[in-house]
């Protein structure tokens, strides 16, 4: 607290305006509040404000207040604001994120297949996982009239480009073979590649 012509004087103000005056480490309580003493010429500074007016002028003073009022009311809201953003950003990315699913979804890829005479595997899927798939794996073993294995466990990828959940669709790859008679052959999902929706 100062008041002009007087020395500075050291004081607190309590939460209901009641100022105490030290002096020599003790206080001294007076009957004013910081409005009378405001009104009656005298200045109050926090420390903050003290030290920098004593170090670097009245003029200094008023920036910094103004720069810490600024600060405030502009830059820590626009931290707030960016940290959000990040945030969302890095969550909404994880769920963009292909991954493979885990072999317990593999079972609920459903659906009839067939191998076509010019050599695709052509497969009119069902998609009950909670992903939307973009690959499947699909082993296909082909056997002679006698159960023989001509080709066995072969994993061939198929397409499945945006395959949301509960939808059905048809996937195709070519597998570069068709079924001779009395072949049989028998297909199993082995994997599949997605992101969360």
């Amino acid at each position: 607290m100062s008041f002009e012509g007087a020395p500075d004087v050291i004081a607190h103000v309590d939460d209901k305006g009641n100022v105490t005056i030290w002096d020599n480490q003790k206080p001294i309580t007076t009957s004013m509040t910081r409005e009378q003493a405001e009104a009656s010429g005298m200045e109050f500074k926090t420390a903050t404000e003290d030290a920098i007016t004593r170090h670097c002028g009245a003029e200094n003073s008023k920036t910094y207040r103004a720069a810490k009022l600024w600060q405030r009311k502009i830059v820590v809201p626009i931290v707030v604001v960016f940290a959000v953003l990040t945030i969302s950003l890095v969550f909404y990315g994880s769920r963009r994120i292909v991954r493979n699913l885990p072999p317990t979804e593999n079972p609920k890829l459903a659906g009839m297949a067939s191998i076509t005479n010019y050599g695709r595997f052509v497969w009119n899927a069902y998609n009950g996982s909670e992903f939307v798939l973009t690959e499947v794996k699909v082993s296909i073993s082909v056997f002679d009239e006698k159960g023989n294995a001509i080709i066995s466990n072969r994993v061939y990828r198929v397409p499945a480009y945006d395959f949301y959940p509960q939808q059905t669709k048809e996937l195709s790859t070519d597998v570069g073979f068709t079924l001779g008679q009395d072949q049989k052959w028998a297909w199993l999902v082995v994997g599949a590649r997605g992101r969360s929706e």
